[in-house]
């Protein structure tokens, strides 16, 4: 499982002179920025529910980075579930990327990371779907999906970022954040 990390309490360690290599190096080769949107009743549910979304993810220039904002990174964790080469992002716990909200299906969807600056995204035949900008996606047909592209699962909408677009963005902003 990957869960996120709160961006207010990582950045010192990103960008400037602390930079914790090791830290930089767990990010992957890609990263997803957002903050998940409160539930409307705080609880955990076993069902994927539709919901209103209530946060905007940041952009690619770093508007709307937050100290509160949460920062996924892209990457297969040991042990989980095939395919190897697929990063799966869902509620569930085992999956490598774990947003919890309940508009989030346990398997949500899949990111494969091809050469660099190329990343396919297939939504997974979640219950509430899966978008890229506007666009929403049909289960099971491979997506591109580009460097500062809002990605939605359900209704959490979220930035994909290369990991070299963040710390840019994080260093050109001197590491602080609104």
């Amino acid at each position: 499982m990957s869960g996120p990390l709160v961006l207010g309490q990582v950045v010192g360690r990103l960008v400037g002179a602390n930079v914790d290599a090791a830290l930089v190096a767990s990010l992957g080769e890609a990263v997803l920025v957002g903050r998940v949107p409160a539930e409307d009743d705080g609880g955990w549910q076993f069902r994927t529910s539709a919901g209103k979304a209530v946060a905007l993810p940041p952009m690619l220039d770093g508007s709307g980075f937050s100290r509160e904002s949460m920062l996924w990174p892209l990457r297969k964790m040991p042990g989980s579930p095939p395919p190897k080469d697929w990063i799966i992002v869902g509620r569930a716990s085992s999956n490598d990327v774990v947003v919890v909200h309940s508009t989030v299906s346990k398997v949500h969807g899949r990111v494969q990371l091809q050469s660099p600056g190329k990343a396919i995204y297939v939504d997974a035949g979640s219950s509430n779907g899966s978008s890229v900008g506007l666009s929403k996606l049909p289960a099971e047909s491979p997506h591109p999906i580009h460097d500062g592209e809002i990605l939605s699962l359900g209704n959490v909408a979220l930035t994909f970022m290369w990991k070299s677009s963040l710390l840019r963005v994080l260093t050109r902003q001197g590491g602080k954040l609104g």
